[in-house]
């Protein structure tokens, strides 16, 4: 493989299927390298797909889209989240050429932050693809699926309090994945470091070793006496403020009498990073 990075048994196992070609679902408790093992198979699969449209990268949201440098599922496929019908929505994506295209081109989809994909979405998702690739007898129209998540994690949003139906319940999922990998070994990747560098690397590691079991009892619902500890001990008194947060001629906070507490006081919420940060320059 090109990539420079030291992959374990378990990846290598991840990356072989993939560039052979076969629908690969990885998952793994935290410190497993997944994000890692994510960046190396995007790298390989553009190397062996170097079309623009080749390989489509999407994750659940939006937040998850950014960091791995692709696109939210509804983005890339050109889905509205208030269309369930299939077939106005295969009709609405003939109408928009790009979005056609990318259906029609991508050789592999990789779907980051499974865990948050509706299982209506991904049988939609499925039947979409069979549509308009004209393959109904193919899972996803012939499109190799490369998924990963944590569904210990967050799961899907509902509406009204019903259960979560998620991915892997879909009978899409059944169909698509006969290779799921969970990575079970916990350890610190990083290119190459000088002999200083790996010691800090070394001693970080035996600092983060216990914190890291001790998130992945909590990841079960199982905390162990050790991680009870652990947490508790990390209980400290908050630093607060000794003067009202700054405010703008705008966007004043309004402050009731009675309402500050202890040098506690109210601030302002954004539903967007570019107003916050237009707010803090003022």
């Amino acid at each position: 493989m090109s990539s420079l990075v030291a992959l374990n048994k378990e990846q290598n196992q991840v990356v072989r299927m993939v560039l052979q070609g076969l629908n690969v679902f990885f998952t793994g408790a935290a410190g497993t390298g997944k994000s890692m093992l994510l960046k190396v198979i995007m790298c390989e699969l553009r190397s062996k797909y170097p079309e623009p449209e080749g390989v489509a990268v999407t994750a659940s949201t939006g937040m998850a889209a950014s960091n791995i440098g692709g696109h939210t599922l509804y983005s890339w496929g050109g889905i509205l989240p208030a269309k369930e019908d299939v077939e106005s929505i295969v009709k609405s994506i003939h109408h928009n050429s790009s979005v056609l295209s990318c259906w029609k081109n991508v050789q592999v989809l990789i779907i980051d932050e499974v865990s948050m994909v509706d299982g209506a979405l991904f049988n939609r998702l499925h039947a979409i693809a069979s549509k308009l690739r004209g393959k109904p007898g193919e899972p996803f129209g012939g499109i190799q699926l490369v998924v990963t998540g944590d569904f210990f994690q967050l799961p899907p949003v509902t509406k009204g309090g019903k259960e979560p139906f998620f991915a892997f319940e879909s009978q899409a999922w059944k169909m698509s994945f006969h290779h799921s990998v969970n990575l079970a070994e916990v350890f610190q990747q990083n290119d190459t470091c000088t002999y200083n560098e790996l010691y800090v690397l070394f001693v970080d590691l035996q600092l983060r070793k216990g914190f890291i079991q001790a998130l992945n009892s909590l990841r079960v619902g199982k905390p162990s006496p050790d991680a009870i500890q652990l947490f508790t001990s990390l209980s400290r008194p908050i630093m607060r403020p000794v003067t009202p947060p700054r405010t703008s001629n705008t966007h004043k906070i309004a402050i009731e009498p009675g309402t500050i507490k202890k040098n506690i006081f109210p601030t302002e919420l954004y539903p967007h990073r570019f107003a916050a940060a237009e707010a803090n320059l003022r």
